[in-house]
């Protein structure tokens, strides 16, 4: 009841980001992941966060906006192997050094191999254990447009309402990337431009 949603982007990821090919999705209801659309496919994962705001409109000076925003607290670069999988399957310019390396990065982030087509969260449950902190698990999937896959974990500490969130040094948002083990599936051998993805549960029998 009189709660203020302010959704708060973040000014280090957001900038040139290009809302045609922003995607986003929950992780649960206090942790949110948003590519921005930009060529370098980047994900930021967003932690909820809550204050008391200003006094509501109807003049009760004890009654008070509750404010929700996101802060960002982490973020997902492509791995190596996805970024150079994308340098390889360029089309060389010609009028480009060979020992350019900066303009290379800069057209395979303007050739949109790398760009974010969608963003699934899995989350499983783990029975072995009766630490409610420990007993679920979630992963990322990640679609490229190049036609690559990346299935990257989260770790509890950033998307359980029951952790509490880090808090990291302004401009120094930890990668993922370099933190936890990522598997990445190339689909090129099949098809390229993955536009979507979708997760089924399936049972398996001991």
């Amino acid at each position: 009841r009189g709660a203020l949603c302010q959704f708060v982007k973040d000014r280090n990821h957001d900038s040139l980001s290009d809302l045609r090919h922003t995607r986003a999705a929950f992780v649960s209801p206090d942790c949110l992941v948003v590519s921005w659309g930009r060529g370098d496919g980047f994900v930021v994962i967003y932690r909820r966060v809550q204050q008391q705001g200003g006094v509501n409109n109807s003049g009760n000076k004890n009654e008070r906006n509750l404010q929700v925003g996101w802060n960002a607290v982490a973020v997902i670069a492509p791995t190596d192997e996805v970024a150079n999988e994308g340098l390889n399957s360029m089309t060389p310019s010609p009028y480009a050094s060979v020992d350019n390396e900066q303009r290379e990065v800069a057209s395979l982030f303007e050739s949109g191999p790398l760009r974010v087509t969608d963003l699934t969260p899995m989350i499983v449950k783990n029975n072995s254990t009766n630490d409610r902190d420990l007993s679920m698990s979630a992963i990322l999937a990640i679609s490229r447009l190049g036609g690559y896959i990346e299935l990257v974990p989260i770790p509890n500490q950033i998307w359980s309402r029951y952790a509490r969130p880090p808090t990291p040094p302004l401009n120094q948002l930890p990668n993922l990337t370099g933190m936890v083990k990522v598997t990445s599936i190339s689909t090129g051998h099949h098809h390229v431009d993955i536009m979507a993805l979708d997760a089924y549960r399936t049972s398996v029998g001991s």
